[in-house]
C-alpha cells in the first residue's frame, strides 16, 4: 500500500464555479474553447506559482480537477490557516483581474470563484499501476481523509466570491473571526457536522492586502499564443502523456463520472478508522481502474473517491454503448466491495489537454458534454444507477441497441437505468433463449 505517514493539516479548494458557463459560451459562440483554457491554465498557474513562492515548505498543489484547484496545508490548525487565507486573497484579486487586465481574456465571462477548507488528519496515496511486463505505467497522487472530503463539501456550499471553513478551524482561529457567519446546513448530517462559518473573499482580502504581480501573470499568459493551440481531432486511441495546453484533442466521445455514494459518512469524524477507510478506498481505486482500463477506456483521473473516464469514437467505430456497458460494470465490481456507485454519461464534443504547474501534469475534458456528465452523475444517478443524457439515449436507439430497455425517463428529462453489468446479462440471454425458443431455433434432441 503506498501510503505517507500520517499528516495533519488544512485541504482547501478553489473553484471557478461558473467555468461551465464560460466554456459553454465561448463553444457555442466560436466551437472552440481555446480561451478558456488557457485563462484558467493561466488563474491556476498563478497561483500555484505564488503559493510555493511563499509556502513552499509546508503547501502541496495536489491536483486540478475540472475548474477546481486542490490545496492542502500540513501544519497546526493557526498557521496553516494563515497560508489558506493569503493563498486564496491572492486568488480572488487574481480572479477581478486577469479577464480585465489580459486582453486576450476580455471576451470570456469573469470568473467566480469559492472555496471550501477543513482541517485534519489524512494520508497521500500514490496509487501506481504496473503494464504486463510489471512496469510502472501510470502513477497519480491523491489524498484519502475526512478533511479532504468536508472540504469539497463546503466549498459546493460557499456563494460566489465567498468561503467557508470547518467549524474547528473557525474554533481556533484568531484573526478575522469577526468576519464570518455561522450557518447551518442539514446537508452536513453525513459529516456528523451541524454548523459551518462563511466569509465574504472580499472581506478577507482586505485584512491582508496581498498584492498581485500582474507583470509577472501577463508574461506567463503571454508565454503561449492562442493560434498555436491546436485541437485537432482524435483519430487513434488518446494518450494523455502526448497532450500539452498547445497540443489537445478534439474528441467526439463519453466522458463517464464513477462516484461512491455516501462513503464520507464512512470516514470517523476523528480519523479513527482513517487506516482502514485508506486501505479500502485503495481497492475501491485500483478495481474501477482495471475495469477501466479492460473494457477499453481511458483514465482521466480520480477526484477523491470518484473516478473520471473517458471512451472516444475512433472513424465509424462508435463508443457510446461501450462506455455504458463499462458503466455497468464498475457497479457490479464496487458492489463486491459493500458499497455502491452512480455513473452519469452524455456524449458529444468535448477536447483533452494538460495543464498546471508541476510540468502540465493535470489531465483535463473541458466542453458541455463534460459539464453535462458531471451533473448527471452529480444531480439523476442514484445508488447503482446510471444517468444519460437524451443525446446518448437516442444515440442507443439509432444503434438498435439492447440497452435502450432498461433506461426509463425521468421528469429531469434524462434517462436512468437501475441495473449491474451481471443483471444486464443475465436479462439479455434469457430474452434471447426465449425468442430462440419460440423460432424453433435450437439444436433438438439426437434421433430427432
Amino acid at each position: 500500500m503506498n501510503l505517507s505517514e500520517r499528516r495533519q493539516g488544512i485541504h482547501f479548494y478553489i473553484n471557478v464555479s461558473n467555468f461551465d458557463q464560460v466554456v459553454s459560451a465561448e463553444e457555442e459562440e466560436t466551437r472552440r474553447v481555446n480561451h478558456a483554457i488557457h485563462a484558467l491554465d493561466t488563474y491556476f498557474r498563478s497561483i500555484e506559482r505564488f503559493s510555493k513562492a511563499n509556502f513552499g515548505d509546508v503547501l502541496t498543489i495536489e491536483k486540478i480537477t475540472g475548474a477546481r484547484l486542490h490545496l492542502y496545508v500540513v501544519d497546526d490548525v493557526a498557521s496553516a490557516y494563515h497560508c489558506v487565507e493569503i493563498v486564496v486573497s491572492y486568488a480572488f484579486l487574481l480572479s477581478k483581474l486577469v479577464n480585465k487586465e489580459i486582453p486576450k481574456y476580455k471576451k470570456l465571462k469573469d470568473f467566480e470563484i469559492q472555496v471550501g477548507a477543513c482541517f485534519g488528519h489524512f494520508y497521500e496515496f500514490v496509487f501506481v499501476h504496473k503494464n504486463d511486463n510489471r512496469e510502472k505505467d501510470f502513477e497519480e497522487l491523491t489524498t484519502i481523509g475526512f478533511a479532504a472530503n468536508l472540504a469539497a463539501k463546503l466549498q459546493g456550499l460557499a456563494g460566489v466570491y465567498n468561503i467557508c471553513i470547518s467549524e474547528d478551524i473557525y474554533d481556533e482561529i484568531v484573526d478575522g473571526t469577526r468576519i464570518y457567519a455561522r450557518c447551518e446546513n442539514t446537508g452536513l448530517a453525513k459529516y456528523k457536522q451541524k454548523y459551518y462559518y462563511e466569509a465574504r473573499l472580499e472581506d478577507l482580502y482586505q485584512l491582508h492586502g496581498v498584492l498581485v504581480d500582474m507583470d509577472e501573470v501577463k508574461e506567463y499568459a503571454n508565454e503561449v499564443n492562442l493560434t498555436d493551440m491546436n485541437f485537432p481531432e482524435a483519430r487513434k486511441t488518446l494518450t494523455f502523456d502526448s497532450l500539452s495546453k498547445t497540443n489537445g484533442k478534439r474528441i467526439i466521445g463519453v466522458p463517464l463520472f464513477a462516484d461512491v455514494r455516501d462513503f464520507t459518512s464512512k470516514f470517523h469524524e476523528d480519523d479513527s478508522n482513517l487506516v482502514e477507510m485508506a486501505r479500502k478506498t485503495e481497492d475501491i481505486l485500483t478495481k474501477m481502474y482495471d475495469v477501466v482500463k479492460r473494457n477499453g477506456g481511458i483514465h482521466v483521473q480520480f477526484q477523491g473517491d470518484r473516478e473520471e473516464v473517458l471512451f472516444h469514437d475512433i472513424g465509424e467505430d462508435s463508443c457510446y454503448e461501450k462506455a455504458v456497458l463499462t458503466g455497468m460494470r464498475l457497479i457490479d465490481v464496487v458492489k463486491g466491495l459493500g458499497v455502491h456507485i452512480g455513473v452519469g454519461t452524455d456524449y458529444g464534443v468535448l477536447y483533452a489537454t494538460k495543464i498546471g504547474a508541476r510540468g502540465e501534469k493535470d489531465n483535463i475534458l473541458i466542453g458541455r458534454t463534460v459539464i453535462s456528465a458531471d451533473r448527471l452523475e452529480d444531480k439523476a444517478a442514484g445508488c447503482d444507477q446510471i444517468a444519460i443524457s437524451e443525446e446518448l439515449y437516442h444515440c442507443l436507439v439509432d444503434a438498435n441497441s439492447e440497452l435502450v430497455d432498461f433506461f426509463e425517463k425521468t421528469s429531469l428529462g434524462v434517462y436512468v437505468a437501475t441495473i449491474s453489468y451481471k443483471e444486464y446479462l443475465s436479462t439479455v440471454t434469457s430474452r434471447q433463449h426465449r425468442l430462440s425458443t419460440n423460432k424453433g431455433d435450437y439444436n433438438g434432441a439426437w434421433g430427432e
